[in-house]
């Protein structure tokens, strides 16, 4: 009976071995994947961040707070709240009093972020994003307003463009599926274009958009750039190039 727990025991741990090595490996191609597609990609949308390095909260009213994440709200994708702790304890934040953040994804998405952020160095400036933070290979997210199925909401959302944010900014569809990507341990890592995404133009609410809708629609977000409708009509695969059109836009004719 010893000798079989003994070798129960030991099957276990080799499945754990088997199972941790192969994950190691799936993180590696995530890893290659992501190195490849470069500047003209969207940042991941993250889903687990990082208890160990600051969120850095901006409120509405200007007050700036940071502090290490203790817990996170969510319902069906958006923020309800944020508790951090810093020298003044721990501070609960609701989502309608903060106007933007950069939280520090964890695990393996921190790895695939860092090298997603470190190859727009050059674009950082042009933008009205931290530098500092995105080299750190934070998220940025912000408080807008966005359009679906006619109704209007308030949510915070992840900016995905950093490389572009200027006029056309494209956010994160919490509820999105991704359409080519994988998740050992449960954690995304690395992935091509999500199924939706919100975006906005100037003031206005962001509208969501499918790869359907991008298709029949998506020129009419570059308006009269010439260099970024080009882009779009040029394209083979339109929604596998919408990080391209928004990036030629930023780079001809952001205001």
């Amino acid at each position: 009976m010893l000798f079989f727990f003994n070798l129960l025991f030991l099957w276990v741990k080799l499945t754990q071995l088997l199972m941790k090595n192969i994950k190691l490996l799936l993180a590696a191609l995530a890893i290659s994947f992501t190195a490849q597609v470069g500047a003209q990609s969207f940042t991941p949308g993250m889903d687990g961040f990082s208890s160990k390095k600051p969120a850095k909260i901006t409120l509405k009213d200007g007050t700036e707070v940071q502090g290490l994440i203790k817990k996170l709200k969510r319902k069906r994708g958006n923020f309800v709240s944020i508790t951090i702790e810093n020298d003044n304890g721990k501070v609960e934040y609701l989502s309608d009093k903060i106007q933007h953040m950069y939280l520090a994804p964890s695990g393996l998405q921190k790895i695939s972020s860092a090298i997603e952020t470190a190859t727009t160095v050059d674009k950082w400036s042009k933008t009205d994003l931290d530098p500092g933070l995105m080299k750190d290979g934070y998220a940025f997210f912000e408080t807008t307003e966005f359009k679906k199925k006619k109704k209007v909401f308030t949510g915070i959302l992840q900016l995905v463009n950093t490389s572009s944010a200027g006029d056309i900014r494209v956010y994160f569809d919490p509820l999105a599926s991704e359409g080519a990507s994988f998740s050992p341990g449960g954690i995304t890592v690395a992935g091509g274009l999500d199924k939706s995404y919100y975006v906005k133009q100037g003031d206005a609410p962001a509208v969501y958009y499918t790869k359907k809708e991008y298709k029949k629609e998506g020129a009419k977000l570059y308006g009269d750039c010439k260099e970024a409708v080009e882009k779009y009509n040029a394209s083979e695969s339109v929604w596998k190039e919408f990080p391209i059109h928004v990036q030629t836009y930023f780079d001809h004719c952001n205001k």
